[in-house]
């Protein structure tokens, strides 16, 4: 029975979180569509919010979440001015056959004058660090449609990141600006999901590059 209770008040806490995230973090997506075709930029560094997890991501995603959305709901109470960001993974998949050799980053971007973690989170989310995320020269594109769908931006943008003689790290991140609803899938056709590599060559094509802070 209190098995049951807690379950059931889990599962009401996710809900309250996500439908808060809906109100703090409602990008114009508008401002990404150009993205649908891909870019070679700078990004700066991003200071973040993250737990790291191995395993398959379907055992963490959800719980990983909530620790970080109250790991920034605690800062926020003595930082009036802040506003949530979209949350992202970092992906390195050592074996895409065996979803348990997967390490995942999951992250929400934080100001940079916030240098630790509450005490009140320490206690009860060990596992979630402050740490400074480095982007520099990234190759990114907008995804625009369901998960299962994502291989087919993801390998435009491998198609680009070739054809401007540049080479991809391992790393894949993905930025969810807008997913499922939050008592159903929504329509997955209006999933709007940013795809980054990032490069480890300066050979770019300068018309292709542009710096954003």
């Amino acid at each position: 029975m209190k098995n049951s209770i807690k379950n059931n008040f889990n599962l009401l806490f996710y809900f309250l979180i996500m439908v808060l995230l809906l109100i703090s973090c409602n990008p114009d997506l508008e401002d990404y569509e150009h993205l649908v075709n891909p870019v070679i930029i700078e990004e700066d560094s991003l200071n973040m919010i993250v737990i790291t997890s191995k395993g398959d991501p379907r055992k963490f995603t959800e719980q990983n979440f909530i620790a970080l959305f109250k790991t920034f709901k605690t800062i926020e109470r003595e930082n009036n001015d802040m506003n949530i960001g979209s949350f992202r993974i970092r992906w390195e998949v050592k074996d895409m056959t065996n979803p348990e050799n997967c390490i995942a980053n999951y992250g929400v971007p934080v100001p940079d004058k916030i240098g630790s973690i509450p005490r009140v989170i320490q206690k009860e989310y060990p596992e979630v660090k402050l740490e400074i995320w480095k982007y520099g020269t990234i190759g990114k594109i907008l995804h625009i449609g369901s998960y299962e769908t994502e291989n087919k931006s993801i390998e435009k943008l491998d198609k680009f990141i070739s054809n401007n003689h540049s080479v991809k790290d391992s790393i894949l991140e993905e930025e969810y600006l807008q997913g499922p609803g939050f008592f159903t899938d929504g329509n997955p056709e209006e999933y709007y999901t940013i795809i980054r590599y990032f490069l480890t060559t300066d050979s770019l094509s300068t018309e292709n590059s542009i710096n954003i802070k």
